[in-house]
Formats: C-alpha cells, structure tokens, sequence
C-alpha cells in the first residue's frame, strides 16, 4: 500500500509517499526540519485509500547568544613590566550552538592565552 504524505509547513520536508509492505502494518521515513524564527506547529498528514491521519510536530525557534563574565577588566595600578591575568569567561547563553572562530586584544603590550572550550 502507498501512503501519501505531506507537511503543513515548509519548515519540515516529508517523502510524497512511503510503501507500506505487504503484511506489515506501518513504514519508516524521514522528515526533515529546517530552523525556525518563531515557535510553531507543523502537522505532518498520511493519507491512504480515503483515510487520513495527521500528526503535529512542534518546531521551537532557535537563537545563539554569548555572554561575558565581565564587560571590562580594571588592571588598576600594576607595576610596570609585570605581568598581570585577568579572567573574562564567555558562555553560550543561546539556545543554538555558538561557535567562537576567534579572539583579537588591541593595546600595547596586550596579548590572550589559555583560551579553551570547556
């Protein structure tokens, strides 16, 4: 039996059909969702010789987001010519993955070290 499918939404991408074999009671196939900028509902509907059944799936929208344990370090009045650590800590605060490419320091006499992802 050849059931058709399709998608309410454009979010979520389904086969035009799926066999069912013969005997068997159901078949796998794969749907396809793609990001969303709003929370939404995509009902995905299977129809066969006159019946339909439907079937919402719920699309959540996604968003990166970073934040920075500190907006500025104060270094205060270390001596001159000694080298002084601060911390800033960056946090994924997104509900997307956030992938940081690089870091860049400007001043003289300013550099970065001990980055690493935890």
């Amino acid at each position: 039996m050849v059931v058709s499918l399709a998608s309410s939404s454009t979010a979520v991408t389904v086969p035009a059909s799926v066999k069912v074999a013969a005997g068997a009671s159901s078949a796998a196939f794969t749907a396809t969702a793609s990001a969303v900028s709003t929370a939404q509902t995509a009902t995905l509907t299977a129809t066969a010789g006159g019946v339909s059944a439907t079937y919402p799936v719920q699309l959540n929208a996604v968003s990166a987001g970073l934040s920075l344990s500190a907006a500025s370090v104060a270094f205060g009045n270390d001596p001159l010519n000694t080298a002084v650590s601060k911390t800033v800590t960056v946090t994924s605060s997104g509900t997307a993955a956030l992938t940081i490419a690089g870091v860049s320091v400007s001043g003289t006499g300013f550099s970065e070290s001990g980055i690493s992802a935890r």
